[in-house]
């Protein structure tokens, strides 16, 4: 069984969302581990808006319920943040 990868998504307001959003948009991605981003699911639908990239942002609770399949972003989400109301490129 390939392991679990938690991934931080970074600075909301930094590159980590987009980056992560690109890295996760690559199939071997998911052909090494089973990777899960934690942060904010808000935070990280506006990261794969940004990168351009087809993923689709799944939010969940606990690792019991991620997918991990290409395609699908799992997020721990932590509903910390007001997406709206991140401004990028400020602290």
């Amino acid at each position: 069984m390939k392991p679990v990868l938690g991934i931080t998504m970074g600075d909301a307001a930094g590159i980590g969302p987009e980056i992560a959003a690109k890295a996760l948009a690559e199939k071997s991605s998911y052909e090494i581990c089973r990777p899960l981003v934690v942060g904010d699911a808000g935070v990280m639908k506006q990261g794969v808006r940004i990168a351009k990239v087809k993923l689709d942002v799944c939010p969940v609770s606990k690792v019991a319920e991620a997918r991990f399949e290409y395609g699908t972003m799992d997020v721990l989400d932590l509903k910390n943040l007001d997406a709206d109301s991140v401004v990028h490129g400020k602290v």
